[in-house]
C-alpha cells in the first residue's frame, strides 16, 4: 500500500522548511523518499523526507510506517503551504 500521510500539526523553522506532525495513515516512508501533496491555495507541491523523527521518544528512525505517530523534515516547503488536514503521499512514479 502506498504512503499516505494525514498532517496534524505544522511547525515552521526559522531556517526555512517546516516540520509536519501527524500519523501515517498507509504504507511506509524512509528518509530521502519523494512526496507530493497539495497545497492550502490547491497547487501540487513536490518535497522530499529529510528526516523522520517518532512524536511518542523523540528518535529519529530511518524509516516509519502505518500507524505511527511522526515528524517529517521538508526543508524547502513553505509552511504556508500547508495546515492541519493537508495529506501527504509518495510520488507517483
Amino acid at each position: 500500500m502506498a504512503f499516505r500521510f494525514t498532517v496534524k500539526e505544522v511547525f515552521p523553522l526559522a531556517t526555512g522548511g517546516v516540520v509536519v506532525e501527524g500519523r501515517i495513515d498507509s504504507g511506509r516512508v524512509c528518509e530521502g523518499q519523494p512526496v507530493a501533496f497539495r497545497s492550502v491555495a490547491g497547487r501540487p507541491v513536490a518535497a522530499c523526507v529529510v528526516t523522520i523523527e517518532r512524536s511518542a521518544d523523540r528518535q529519529l528512525i530511518p524509516e516509519a510506517a502505518a500507524g505511527e505517530q511522526v515528524r517529517l523534515l521538508l526543508p524547502e516547503v513553505s509552511p504556508a503551504a500547508l495546515a492541519p488536514g493537508v495529506v501527504i503521499e509518495a510520488t507517483k512514479e
